[in-house]
C-alpha cells in the first residue's frame, strides 16, 4: 500500500517539463553603489513580467532568483557557489568590474552563460571566460570617446584625470591618461581620490593653482556629485566629462545646478521604447527608467531567446545561441563578438535640466 500511495504521489507532482526556469541574478542591492539597483531590478522584473504574459519560454515561465553582493568581490563568490549550488541555467549580472571577475571564474566552470550588464573592465572579456557576454560595453571604448572628446574640446589645455582607485574607475582613468598621451597631450595631472572622501577643497585648489583646463572623472555618484558642485561653488571652470557612473539621477541630485552641462560617456540610450514599455517600467519602479533599466530589461529578452532557440533551459545549449546569434531588445538589435561583446554603441551625452541627452 505505500509503494502504492508514492507511486501515485509521484505521477501528482508537477512534471519537471514546465517548472519554472530560474534565471539568477546578481548585484549590489546593498553598500555603496546599492542606489544603481534601483533601476536593474526594475527592468528584469519587468521584462520577466512581460514575457510572462505572452506564454513565457518553452510553454514555462521565467522567475528570478536576486541575491546581493553589495559590489564585493568576495561576496560575489560567496553568491556565485550558491547559484552554482541551486543550479541555475542562466545569469544575469548587474554587478560591478571586481565581483564580476572574481565571480566569473565559478559560472565559467560550471558552463553557466551570464550577461553582464554594469561591468566595464575590458579584462572581463579579455580574459576568454567562454560563458560570459557583455551588454554594457568595454571601458577602453568609453575611455576612447571621453578622451577623444577632451583632445577636440580642450586643445592646449592642462587636462587632470581623477579617479577613486576602485578597478572600475582607475581602469577608467588609465586608459583616458593612455589615450590623451596618443593624441599628443603631455601635461596630465594624474590624481586619486579616498572612496567616502567628502571634502575636496584641497584638490580643486591644486587644480587651480596648476591652471587646469578640462577634468575628467573617473569617480561614483556621490563622489562625483560632491566634486562638480565644490568646484563650481570654487569657481574651478574647467571642462568635464566623465565615467557613465555619473549619468545617473542622484548624480544631478547632488549636483544641482552645478551639473549642468556636464558630459558623461554610456551606453547609447535604446533607439526607440514604445510608450507602454516605458509607462509599464515607470509605474513599477516609480521613476523615470534609464539605460541600467533597459540594459537589464534587454539582457532577460536576450537570454529568454536564446533558451527558445536552444529548445531548453540547458546553459551548454544557451551558451552556443548566444555566441552565434543576433536579438531583438529593448536596446536595439545585438549580437556577441568572439570575445563576448556585443556590438550595442557607446555614446557621449551631456547633463540638460533632469535628464541627459546625446550629443551630435
Amino acid at each position: 500500500m505505500k509503494k502504492l500511495l508514492l507511486a501515485l504521489a509521484v505521477l501528482c507532482l508537477p512534471s519537471a517539463a514546465h517548472a519554472d526556469i530560474t534565471i539568477g541574478v546578481y548585484g549590489p542591492l546593498t553598500g555603496p553603489v546599492a542606489s544603481e539597483s534601483d533601476y536593474w531590478k526594475v527592468g528584469a522584473e519587468q521584462a520577466v513580467d512581460d514575457i510572462n504574459a505572452q506564454g513565457g519560454v518553452l510553454g514555462q515561465k521565467l522567475k528570478l532568483e536576486m541575491m546581493d553582493d553589495a559590489c564585493d568581490p568576495r561576496q560575489a563568490v560567496a553568491v556565485m557557489n550558491r547559484m552554482v549550488a541551486k543550479d541555475v541555467k542562466v545569469i544575469l549580472n548587474a554587478s560591478c568590474s571586481g565581483s564580476t571577475m572574481a565571480a566569473s571564474p565559478i559560472a565559467d566552470e560550471a558552463g553557466i552563460p551570464q550577461i553582464v550588464t554594469i561591468a566595464l573592465n575590458s579584462a572581463v572579456t579579455d580574459h576568454g571566460w567562454r560563458t560570459v557576454f557583455r551588454l554594457s560595453g568595454r571601458d577602453n571604448d568609453h575611455a576612447r570617446v571621453a578622451a577623444d572628446f577632451l583632445l577636440k574640446q580642450a586643445k592646449g589645455k592642462k587636462i587632470a584625470v581623477i579617479h577613486d582607485k576602485s578597478t572600475f574607475c582607475r581602469g577608467l582613468a588609465d586608459l583616458v591618461k593612455a589615450r590623451l598621451a596618443e593624441g599628443g597631450v603631455s601635461d596630465i595631472v594624474f590624481l586619486d581620490v579616498n572612496p567616502g572622501e567628502n571634502d575636496f577643497s584641497p584638490l580643486i585648489a591644486r587644480l587651480k593653482n596648476e591652471g587646469v583646463g578640462a577634468v575628467y572623472l573617473g569617480l561614483f555618484m556621490r563622489e562625483g556629485g560632491l566634486f562638480v558642485r565644490q568646484a563650481r561653488d570654487q569657481k574651478l571652470q574647467a571642462l568635464m566629462v566623465g565615467a557613465s557612473t555619473l549619468s545617473l539621477p542622484e548624480f544631478k541630485h547632488i549636483t544641482g545646478d552645478a551639473g549642468e552641462g556636464f558630459y558623461t560617456v554610456r551606453a547609447a540610450e535604446p533607439p526607440k521604447v514604445t510608450p507602454e514599455v516605458v509607462e509599464r517600467l515607470k509605474a513599477r519602479g516609480r521613476m523615470e527608467p534609464n539605460v541600467l533599466t533597459y540594459g537589464s530589461y534587454a539582457a532577460i529578452e536576450t537570454l529568454a531567446q536564446a533558451m527558445t532557440r536552444a529548445g531548453a533551459a540547458d546553459s551548454a545549449k544557451v551558451v552556443q545561441e548566444l555566441g552565434h546569434g543576433r536579438f531583438t531588445t529593448l536596446m536595439g538589435p545585438l549580437s556577441f563578438n568572439a570575445k563576448g561583446d556585443s556590438d550595442l554603441p557607446v555614446a557621449l551625452l551631456q547633463w540638460r535640466g533632469r535628464e541627459v541627452v546625446a550629443v551630435p
